[in-house]
């Protein structure tokens, strides 16, 4: 859970520019909610950070079953960079042997062509393993920290891929958050959250979609007009452009991460 500092929030704007501070004590598990795709059925990928660690694929719906092909993959965008070591899988309590021979890779770019796919990849190996974890959590680390954004489960041979939940761990004490204002502008994105504010404000909204949002928002907007925080969550791993539509009741901002 993050520890938000309410005596280190800034409101004034410096520019487009605004800040917030966000302390954080204990490992924090920054894959949770944030967006994710898979090299197919894309619809259960999200199962994957949705905080909940169960192990049973069709009583709880709470993990992911691709169909056996060859270069199955899984891929979570943390949205911001972070120095990246340790992670926690959850592997089914059926079958779990299905779960071996893969790869955990990381790439501070999008990770746009899958490693095995297309030479051209570029990414780091944390880890990889000829044999499957038992059910439930299991730890995996890198031989070494690797800075990145995009991590991705990767299964080479011609078989399914099938795990429950992935968690990725860091400590960082202080991070700050930019909103960049891009006013006049409304993303065509459907909101994952929207809340009715009396008196709106970038801040105002931004810790609302950090607390509320079903998923982590990549961006906020408001909507002058309705006095509307609305939260916004996009990944280029989604292979879709993010466009966007000029409306002059609307201010988008994206969100950034800043070392402190």
């Amino acid at each position: 859970m993050e520890n938000i500092n309410m005596e280190s929030l800034c409101r004034a704007f410096f520019g487009f520019l605004l800040t917030l501070e966000i302390v954080r004590g204990d490992l924090t598990n920054i894959a949770l909610r944030k967006p994710t795709f898979s090299s197919n059925r894309p619809e259960q990928a999200h199962r994957l950070v949705d905080g909940n660690p169960s192990v049973y694929y069709i009583k709880d719906k709470s993990c992911i079953l691709t169909t056996t092909s060859v270069n199955n993959w899984w891929i979570v965008d943390l949205l911001f960079e972070y120095e990246l070591y340790s992670f926690q899988i959850s592997n089914r309590g059926y079958k779990e042997g299905r779960l071996n021979n893969f790869f955990i890779y990381v790439s501070m770019n999008n990770p746009f062509p899958i490693p095995g796919v297309n030479e051209t990849f570029q990414g780091q190996l944390c880890y990889t393993t000829t044999t499957a974890p038992p059910a439930g959590l299991s730890s995996f680390t890198c031989t070494e920290p690797i800075r990145g954004r995009y991590v991705y489960l990767w299964k080479p041979a011609n078989k399914e891929l099938t795990f429950c939940e992935f968690e990725a761990y860091v400590q960082e004490e202080r991070k700050t958050m930019n909103l960049l204002l891009k006013s006049g502008y409304k993303s065509e994105l459907e909101p994952v959250h929207r809340e009715g504010l009396s008196k709106i404000s970038p801040t105002d909204c931004m810790l609302v979609c950090l607390r509320n949002s079903t998923w982590t928002p990549s961006h906020i907007q408001i909507d002058k007009r309705h006095k509307e925080c609305q939260c916004i969550q996009y990944s280029p791993v989604w292979g879709k452009q993010h466009n966007l539509s000029q409306d002059e009741n609307f201010a988008l901002y994206q969100l950034s991460k800043m070392a402190a």
